[in-house]
């Protein structure tokens, strides 16, 4: 028997409560509600007796892993008791990594007294590349009888060598799908809960500068009297250092294929610029974050979801929605056994177009990066060339009834070839909610786009 185990990443598993009648409340994800008008149940997201749920499907209109769970279900990989089978690891993304890859090797030593000759792939997105690297990487078990069965791991926008961005949000910069900035930072600063920490740039990684210095000093978040200077949980920070430590060492097992999709095409945070002197404390009202045009995937740099040598497949995509696409679609589906040349057979050579967008959730007044792909399904790789794009770029509110865009974008390019055009749409105009992109021309654009303007 194969088998495909999907480990989620920070965010990605539904955290649940109980209400006054005893039964199980969603505390997270947020609703699209909460994701426009902000998520304010911060106070119930931080109870220590939350229990999880499955990998999150869908919040409103936007995919999460049901694309995923699409692949899966077309390569046979189905939550079933027999053939081909998919387990879905769902897990409290809150807690420390370390915990977490515990129950992931219970889980592994459960599936080996039930199916001894079954080979397992590990399909790691974000931070459950690394839950699965801590498995996969410690000798305690690389040990056990069960650590044989594991023949392949497909990591997907993983943060091998961590992320700016999180730097962002353990500061108060940066808020997501409806939480603030600050409430953000409640949470990753929550001692209790380790993982956001655990996120960090990986030492040696230089994500702060320091803009007072002659020479752009670099500010090492992993020494003492500095962390304490940037405002970080020493504890929490020492914690994340040992995971990195523990994942610097390489002890990759042998007989285990390492596989890494990344996505780019995008700005994506690479730093975070801050006034430093020695010994005192950082104002981050006055730090700035530095967004890199085509850096990574909005969320992960590549040169963290690329961290060594070894086999790998970049992708145009958004980090939520990395496995999305027929680039990565290709090159996922032969690593499993599928064969999705019945899929291509009798398709026109015309290009199309493949949207993705840098982030899924913005402020009122930020920047939105649309990235058109140039796709070709004849090609081997499924990748394209044109030289002209000439259509309509629409923003209509997407939850219905509405009879006029709310933007109208003209796009008309002629020229030199080329594999993809990214525009950038101010949302000044644009009023709190849930939106629909679509483009009217040529190429054609192959399914639109979501994307949410929120207050919080």
């Amino acid at each position: 028997m194969d088998i495909v185990i999907l480990v989620p990443g920070i965010m990605g598993t539904t955290l649940l409560t109980t209400d006054s009648h005893g039964k199980p409340e969603e505390v997270w994800p947020p609703t699209p509600y909460e994701v426009v008008t902000g998520y304010k149940r911060l106070h119930l997201l931080t109870r220590p007796d939350l229990t999880f749920g499955d990998p999150i499907n869908k919040v409103a209109c936007y995919n999460f892993y049901s694309l995923l769970r699409e692949h899966l279900d077309e390569l046979g990989f189905k939550q079933s008791a027999q053939g081909k089978r998919r387990i879905e690891f769902g897990y409290d993304w809150r807690q420390d990594n370390f915990h977490t890859a515990q129950k992931l090797a219970e889980l592994l030593e459960t599936l080996h007294s039930q199916e001894p000759g079954a080979r397992v792939t590990l399909v790691g997105h974000s931070m459950g590349g690394l839950v699965s690297r801590l498995l996969l990487e410690q000798t305690q078990y690389q040990q056990q009888p069960w650590f044989a069965s594991i023949t392949q791991l497909i990591t997907l926008g993983t943060p091998h060598l961590g992320a700016p961005l999180a730097l962002a949000r353990i500061f108060g910069l940066d808020s997501t799908a409806g939480v603030s900035a600050e409430d953000v930072k409640r949470l990753a600063n929550d001692p209790r809960y380790p993982s956001a920490y655990q996120l960090l740039p990986a030492p040696g990684e230089a994500a702060v500068w320091a803009l007072n210095s002659a020479d752009l000093r670099a500010v090492d978040i992993y020494e003492q009297q500095a962390a304490k200077d940037l405002g970080l949980d020493l504890n929490l920070v020492a914690n994340a250092q040992r995971m990195h430590q523990m994942l610097a060492i390489g002890n990759r097992p042998e007989g285990v294929r390492y596989f890494y999709f990344a996505g780019s095409g995008h700005q994506t945070v690479t730093r975070i610029n801050v006034t430093h002197t020695a010994g005192q404390p950082v104002k981050h009202s006055q730090s700035v974050i530095t967004k890199t045009n085509d850096a990574g995937d909005g969320t992960v740099p590549l040169y963290s979801s690329l961290p060594t040598i070894g086999q790998r497949q970049i992708v145009i995509n958004e980090h939520a929605t990395v496995f999305k696409g027929e680039p990565f679609r290709r090159a996922f589906f032969r690593l499993l056994g599928g064969n999705i040349g019945p899929v291509i057979e009798g398709v026109g050579a015309e290009p199309r177009l493949a949207g993705s967008l840098d982030r899924t959730v913005y402020k009122q007044g930020e920047p939105i990066e649309v990235t058109l792909e140039v796709l070709n399904l004849k090609a081997a790789d499924g990748k394209g060339r044109t030289d002209r794009i000439e259509g309509e770029l629409s923003l209509v509110d997407a939850r219905g009834g509405a009879k006029q865009p709310s933007q109208v974008h003209r796009v008309n390019y002629s020229g030199p070839l080329l594999d993809r055009l990214s525009l950038i749409i101010e949302s000044d105009g644009l009023v709190p909610g849930l939106y629909e992109v679509s483009f009217k021309g040529q190429p054609v654009l192959s399914e639109p786009l979501h994307f949410a303007i929120t207050t919080a």
